[in-house]
């Protein structure tokens, strides 16, 4: 693990598994539908020729050459693999990352955690440092007063990187699902009734991109708001508990925007993604509680069954017993 930028580390390596097989799926999917959509597409050929000869096709001859152009860009980037998976998924996945530098000055998101999470923990330190080195009953009363700002920071800052990483996460994987199923996508395209589904493909492309750009910005407000708190060469014995408290509020409520930070990409991008990812998190989280209730439920009722079947069978011994001493 880097020390250095182990939020970037953990982002990098998990972006890095689902890479690689990225390319191997889009390539499989690519050639296995090209074959279905050669023959959709010839069909589909056949009719509009059809329709021309027929006269009911009124379309001009340069509407009709812009569309065989379409076409030619269709299938030699969307169906072709190799053209695919070096054009147009680089775009897919890498467009996130592109406008999040673009926010942020060069500096990517995960790198602009990285900086908040060093910084608390490099005062945190110096904090206990500076402690050790009073040593004593003094020495005591420091380690305490740090420990209890310590605990104030790392209840606010800890819900916050670990919401911005998931988020950050979520769309890079997500942004990788996209560009493995993207030549199926590419296929509905060529016909006019499927459309619709390579718009909506483009729309969740879009949304994924959109959240690390956001989350940028938030993560920004966050480095900003802890320097104007806690200055750089500040320790935090030396800092008061109120800037200690209001720091801690500050991340809280950056929380709760980074938490609205799918609402907000899917409404730009129409809906690329469920307005309720926002709360994903605390569903999967409702979700395992509730499997858990369940799964305790049915413990219990497993346990009821087995006394019942327990009376039971000593009923039916007693029974027994009582039979065979009547005879």
């Amino acid at each position: 693990m880097d020390e250095a930028a182990p939020i970037t580390w953990l982002i990098k390596e998990i972006d890095a598994i689902v890479s690689a097989g990225a390319s191997t799926v889009s390539t499989g999917l690519a050639n296995g539908i090209a074959p279905i959509a050669s023959a959709c597409f010839g069909i589909y050929l056949i009719l509009m020729t059809l329709n021309y000869l027929r006269g009911n096709e009124t379309e001009p001859v340069v509407d009709f050459s812009l569309k065989m152009a379409s076409w030619a860009l269709i299938i030699g980037f969307g169906l072709n693999a190799g053209n695919y998976n070096s054009t147009v998924a680089p775009i897919v996945t890498g467009l996130g990352t592109s406008l999040a530098d673009i926010v942020s000055g060069g500096n990517v998101t995960s790198g602009a955690l990285d900086t908040l999470a060093l910084t608390y923990l490099k005062i945190i330190d110096e904090g206990f440092a500076k402690a050790q080195e009073v040593g004593g009953l003094d020495g005591i009363g420091i380690t305490l007063l740090v420990a209890m700002k310590a605990t104030i920071v790392i209840l606010g800052l800890v819900p916050f990187l670990v919401a911005a990483t998931l988020f950050i996460i979520t769309a890079n994987v997500g942004s990788q699902i996209i560009a493995m199923v993207g030549p199926l996508f590419f296929a509905f395209l060529l016909f006019p009734a499927t459309r619709q589904y390579f718009s909506a493909w483009l729309n969740t492309a879009f949304s994924y991109a959109l959240i690390p750009m956001i989350i940028a910005v938030v993560a920004s407000i966050s480095v900003g708001l802890s320097q104007k708190m806690i200055p750089a060469g500040s320790t935090l014995d030396g800092v008061p508990f109120k800037t200690v408290f209001l720091a801690a509020v500050g991340n809280l409520v950056l929380l709760f925007f980074v938490k609205q930070v799918a609402s907000i990409a899917s409404s730009l991008s129409a809906g690329g993604i469920n307005a309720s990812m926002p709360g994903s998190i605390g569903t999967l989280t409702g979700g395992i509680s509730s499997g858990m209730k369940g799964t305790a439920k049915e413990m219990k009722g497993a346990h009821k069954a087995w006394g019942a079947t327990k009376g039971l069978r000593t009923s039916i011994a007693n029974k027994f017993n009582s039979i065979r001493k009547a005879g």
